[in-house]
């Protein structure tokens, strides 16, 4: 073997394009048979002019022949002959041309044609060989496809569109109008896209399980469709928020107006083999209010406790006497949809806390909601003579009490729900210090049977219209000093009636004889003594009493004690009013239920139970990843036909078996609030392949779709497309539009000799023939999949690359150029080496031109296409070969530095022209066609600083920075990770003037040190790239100080990094 043998440069290899494979050498014009050309004529003639003497008449030898060309010749010096076309311009000016020369240079005009028959015989003989002896023909041309989409006039509900309906794409360079014609029958109707919305449940060892969903999916130019994980996400690239999941109650013991409110769910579990378990966090609570939602100041507890073999998940939350009151549920200022008189309670999962899989598949057998308020002080008050307004004092029982006066107290939020505890607190106002001394001039001296404890009375509770004694024989004015009166009544009371009361719908206003429910009342029942005459507080006796002093008083001579006159009757008076309550609901969630009433709560509305369904902590969710599309207009039973406008090679599947395919898709429509799939047959069409490419989905929808819902927003028809597989979900690619009564077309030559052409979006825009019903026709995309027919330049192409391979792959040239003749829509092939025998790892670079991707700095094949070039090679290759195709990876430049732009340029709007400036200069093959797309490589930080100062408009750069991004894990150190994967920016990287954006790179935080060079290896599969976005920030005339025309010499006065570079 020879000594510089060096076999790495064999592998060393930058891949074929399309431009490549058409090398010069295979034309059959290359080598012609006769070269010559009329100046050659022109010159031999005159050198083999001199070889023949000339003979005079005398035949005599005079020279040579040389005069009879002078005319040809240019420089008799040298011997250079006129070109061609300066004699033939001369000979259009003149008409006295020697006759001789005319008949020369006609001579030279004819034997071309004889000349270009000669030349012919290449092509001709290659023509034989290659399509008689081998039969191979020319590939015929390819029609290329469109999508359009079509909109009715407004008062045609519906249109069929035939088959082969022609449609006008304007006319080709030669005239010829371009035509294409509808693939099917489509019957299109007023139905359009409204709404787009995407849910998915993420799963992470770290985060545990969430709901994430996208509440208007196509917000960005382009978004996933089954949406995708947020965890470990930039900021600015978590498009998906956390969702409401959970469970709705609504029940009259929510009407909690005021006071301190502490609210007790105890929601009784099915399962069993559960233990006591602390859910601290897990859930969020919120009530109705009259404002908005209100989230209670305090949860202290959510658990899960057994209670004898049933475990129960407890929470208890405490709404301070300060904050808003839970009133009945109100559409209007809460616009959520539920249908219900009373509050409501929303228990909604926090998903910070990740307890969705410990809780999903809890199974509720009943709940109970306790209720304990303490201060309720807003009361109907109504003594025996007329209302009162309890916040001011009033007379308890009127203003002449009897044995049996009463006092009555009226709430519709207590005294119409089951209570467990009833409080009654009463504060009297001036009541006298000691009552016994108070009416001692009522009884004879010392005889006076009255103390504190004589006064008394009895509690009734008005069910169904009738009194039901609650608390018998309490004392009015108990304590030390009487002053306060708390009436206790514990559930063992309340179990003597029946507490199934009539709910009442309107407020309580007063107590009549027609009132049923919501009063209790204090009847006074004591003191009585018949022997004195006196009960009650003695307002009977008093006058008589009076008068009777009076007069003896008058006949009082003065022996023993004088008479004594009584003082007034005291009449009671209360100066607040406040009752604390405990009240319990325990049910069964029924869909028939019209009291306690339950809903699930999912991501974009709520839903009701379904008979027979079980009854869960937290809905059922089937699925992973779901797709939400809302049609407006759409009238079922319709079919609707979807264009699903995708991006190629954004799908994120780690290999083949992750791509999604159609048959990983259910699709269902939603009736009511139940959502019903749809059967494979009803599927009338689907090209996307799983939402892998650009297509159409055409679907018939069920008679029982419908428009009002509450688990999606109303007015619209939904339509899901479900994925049981989160790693399926991330094989689908990217949606740019979803677009409703859409077709295919296909290109139809106007004449035989018309080929196919790639058309601009928006090309298409009427019918050929026009139809009154068809408002108007819209190409939202490019046309594809054409190809026009071979040209002989491409047949000697694939023909002797066909001669070369064979059909069979065994070197890197074989790979790339089978694959870049069988598939026009790539660009560039690299075939690299690979570590493992066996193995062939080919990267695969898609043509620019007329193509629909997300980011045309980093073009990516779709993965439908590289699974169809794996597909394709397979019969080429030995059985022992596997041959993987992927996208390259792209590793970007960004810079960031400093700029003053030269007088009178706007700076904002320079900036961005620089930033569009350094992207064309760091990857020009994403603007003109033709370019190279090089892999490997290197970038030198002095070449693209000097790129920025040759800008006209840029007067001078300083602190220039060059960091290199890429993906996969640090090369090793801080200064080697890459922005945005090992570490986060928290500001955007932007065009900026005077850092308005806040804290620069290398400035206000420390991301490690630029590079001077970027260097990818020759067998590297990235291409190096520009960023999107480059920091450039405009020095203003403050700053301009230190860096003006005004800098003295020195190396004080010298910039580091752009005027010397300091090295360790």
């Amino acid at each position: 073997m020879a000594q510089d043998f060096r076999p790495n440069e064999l592998l060393r290899n930058d891949g074929t394009n399309q431009l490549e494979r058409m090398m010069p050498t295979l034309e059959p014009t290359y080598a012609k048979v006769d070269e010559r050309t009329p100046a050659d004529f022109l010159k031999y003639a005159y050198q083999f002019a001199k070889e023949i003497r000339y003979y005079n008449n005398q035949n005599q030898p005079e020279g040579d022949w040389t005069p009879f060309f002078d005319y040809f010749l240019q420089d008799a010096a040298t011997g250079d002959m006129r070109s061609l076309p300066q004699i033939t311009r001369e000979l259009d000016s003149r008409s006295d041309l020697p006759p001789h020369l005319v008949l020369f240079l006609t001579f030279l005009k004819l034997y071309t044609h004889a000349q270009q028959d000669l030349n012919n015989l290449t092509q001709k003989h290659l023509d034989y060989y290659y399509r008689t002896i081998l039969g191979i023909k020319p590939k015929l041309a390819l029609a290329d496809t469109a999508h359009v989409v079509f909109e009715l006039a407004r008062q045609i509900p519906d249109f069929r569109i035939p088959q082969g309906t022609l449609l006008d794409a304007g006319k080709d360079s030669d005239g010829n109008p371009i035509r294409y014609q509808t693939e099917r029958d489509i019957v299109i109707n007023q139905a359009r896209v409204a709404s787009l919305k995407t849910l998915f449940i993420e799963q992470t060892p770290t985060s545990g399980t969430r709901i994430q969903v996208a509440q208007k999916a196509d917000a960005t130019p382009s978004w996933r469709p089954f949406g995708t994980t947020q965890t470990n996400r930039p900021s600015d690239e978590q498009l998906m928020t956390a969702g409401s999941l959970g469970i709705a109650i609504s029940t009259p013991n929510l009407l909690l107006s005021e006071g301190t409110r502490t609210v007790s769910l105890s929601v009784s579990l099915a399962n069993t083999g559960l233990t006591a378990n602390s859910l601290g966090g897990s859930f969020r609570l919120y009530f109705s209010g009259e404002k908005g939602w209100i989230e209670p100041d305090s949860i202290s507890e959510i658990s899960i406790k057994i209670s004898g073999d049933t475990p129960v998940l407890f929470i208890r939350a405490t709404l301070s006497a300060i904050q808003p009151a839970i009133v009945a549920y109100d559409d209007e200022v809460l616009n959520e949809g539920y249908i219900t008189p009373f509050p409501i309670l929303k228990l909604i999962l926090n998903q910070e806390f990740s307890q969705y899989e410990s809780l999903k598949n809890l199974i509720i057998n009943s709940i109970r909601i306790r209720v304990a308020v303490n201060g309720v002080k807003s009361l109907v008050v109504q003594n025996e003579e007329s209302l009162v307004d309890p916040a001011k004092p009033f007379m308890a029982f009127g203003s002449q009490p009897t044995l049996g006066s009463s006092l009555y107290i009226g709430s519709e939020e207590i005294l119409t729900k089951r209570l467990t505890s009833l409080l009654i607190r009463i504060e009297w106002h001036k009541l006298p210090p000691h009552i016994d001394d108070y009416y001692e001039g009522y009884f004879p001296p010392s005889q006076n049977p009255l103390n504190q404890n004589s006064f008394g009375g009895n509690l009734f509770f008005l069910s169904k219209g009738q009194w039901q004694l609650l608390a018998p024989n309490f004392t009015l004015f108990s304590g030390t000093d009487g002053k306060l009166l708390t009436i206790s009544v514990d559930n063992s009371l309340f179990r003597n009636f029946d507490q199934n009361r009539e709910i009442i719908n309107e407020p309580i206003e007063s107590f009549n004889i027609r009132t049923n429910s919501g009063f209790v009342r204090l009847e006074l029942d004591s003191p009585r003594f018949p022997l004195f005459d006196f009960e009650a507080f003695g307002h009977a006796l008093f006058p008589i009493l009076y008068a009777q002093r009076a007069v003896a008083l008058s006949r009082f001579t003065g022996a023993g004690d004088p008479p004594v006159l009584p003082n007034q009757p005291y009449t009671p008076q209360i100066k607040s009013l406040s009752i604390d309550y405990v009240s319990e609901e325990t049910f069964t969630p029924n869909p028939t239920r019209t009291d306690n009433l339950f809903w699930y709560i999912e991501p974009f509305g709520h839903r009701d139970l379904v008979a027979g369904e079980s009854v869960m902590v937290l809905p059922p969710i089937s699925g992973v990843a779901h797709s939400y599309i809302g049609l407006e207009r759409f009238t079922p039973p319709q079919t609707i036909s979807l264009l699903v406008q995708t991006e190629d090679g954004t799908a994120q599947a780690n290999t083949p078996a992750d791509l999604l395919s159609s048959r990983d898709i259910t699709w269902s429509y939603l009736a009511g609030d139940r959502w019903i799939d749809i059967a494979t047959s009803d599927v009338l069409a689907e090209s996307t392949e799983g939402f892998q490419k650009a297509g159409i989905v055409m679907l018939d929808i069920g008679r029982r779709a419908s428009t009002q819902h509450t688990l999606m927003p109303s007015g619209l028809v939904w339509i899901r497309a479900r994925v049981d597989s989160a790693r399926k979900a991330d094989g689908a690619s990217n949606v740019r539009a979803i677009r409703a009564q859409a077709v295919e077309v296909v290109f139809t030559p106007s004449s035989p000799t018309q080929t196919p052409k790639a058309i601009a979006a928006n090309t298409i825009k009427k019918v050929v023939t026009p139809q009154a019903a068809i408002r108007s026709v819209e190409q939202p995309f490019a046309s594809f999949g054409g190809r026009p027919a071979e040209t002989d330049t491409s047949y000697y192409t694939r023909v002797s690359e066909r001669l070369r391979h064979k059909n069979r792959l065994s070197g890197s040239w074989d790979y790339e150029h089978l694959i870049l003749e069988a598939f026009p829509e790539v660009f560039k092939v690299r075939c690299l080496p690979h570590r493992q025998p066996g193995q062939v790892q080919l990267i695969a670079v898609p043509n620019l031109r007329h193509k629909n991707y997300g980011n045309p700095l980093e073009p990516r094949c779709s993965t439908v296409l590289l699974r169809r070039i794996e597909d394709f090679l397979k019969p080429f290759m030995s059985t022992f070969v596997k041959a993987t195709v992927s996208n390259p990876t792209y590793e970007q430049i960004l810079l960031d530095f400093k700029v003053s732009f030269r007088a009178g340029k706007d700076a904002g709007y320079f900036a961005k022209v620089l930033n569009d400036e350094i992207i064309r200069f760091l990857s020009p093959w994403a603007f003109e066609e033709g370019r190279d797309i090089p892999f490997g490589g290197r970038v030198y930080k002095s070449d693209l600083l000097a790129f920025v100062e040759e800008r006209d408009y840029v007067d001078f750069v300083t602190e220039f920075s060059m960091y290199h991004l890429y993906p996969g894990p640090p090369r090793g150190g801080i200064h080697t990770m890459t922005i945005g994967k090992d570490f986060f920016i928290n500001q955007p990287i932007s065009a900026t003037i005077n850092g308005s954006t806040g804290g620069a790179i290398g400035s206000d935080f420390v991301i490690g040190q630029p590079v001077d060079s970027t260097l990818l290896s020759p067998d590297s599969p990235a291409i190096i790239v520009s960023a999107a976005q480059h920091r450039i920030t405009s020095l203003s005339a403050d700053e301009l100080a230190g860096y003006g025309t005004d800098r003295r010499s020195g190396v004080g006065y010298m910039v580091i990094g752009l005027d010397f570079d300091v090295t360790v």
